[in-house]
């Protein structure tokens, strides 16, 4: 099986399902985005995925910005 069960994935679909509750009855507009670990990180988890702490503020602003004007 390719999904993943670990506190890390009970913690973020807890969030998110929690957040789209909250907000059902609401206009406000909600997700979710998970992001890798920052470069920095790398040889605590050696083979995750990383990425540099500055390339994902600018994917997660490009992210919202779509997200928001579609």
């Amino acid at each position: 099986m390719g999904t993943s069960f670990t506190a890390g994935t009970f913690l973020c679909n807890n969030v998110f399902y929690s957040m789209q509750y909250l907000l059902q009855s609401s206009s406000t507009l909600s997700g979710f985005i998970h992001v890798p670990l920052m470069s920095e990180q790398a040889d605590d988890f050696p083979g995750l995925p990383t990425m540099d702490l500055e390339k994902m503020v600018e994917a997660i602003s490009i992210a919202i910005t779509v997200a928001c004007h579609s």
